[in-house]
């Protein structure tokens, strides 16, 4: 396997400046690419692919849709005409 072309080789590794590389997990192939890349003044750090999002907490509370401001559309019951508009007031107060 050759050396990259932008690692200078004339310094010893050990007096090289380490490279960070980010790059995924994947197990047994990451211990054997880590060995790989350490000779070449590289040194891997491993993030996870799998990151759960069940994990993540949202701490605020829901705010019901009709307690939202936004766009909003309107329908008569009795005739057959539409309101369609925006607010930054709650949608409950609008109506």
């Amino acid at each position: 396997m050759s050396r990259p072309d932008h690692i200078n080789t004339a310094e010893s590794p050990s007096r090289e400046k380490l490279r960070w590389l980010r790059l995924p997990y994947l197990g047994r192939l990451s211990y054997t690419l880590n060995r790989i890349l350490r000779p070449y003044g590289l040194r891997p750090a491993y993030y996870n692919l799998n990151v759960d999002t069940k994990l993540l907490v949202n701490l605020k509370d829901r705010i019901p849709h009709y307690e939202r401001s936004g766009v909003y559309r309107l329908e008569c019951s009795d005739c057959r005409s539409v309101d369609i508009g925006e607010t930054s007031r709650s949608l409950i107060t609008r109506v």
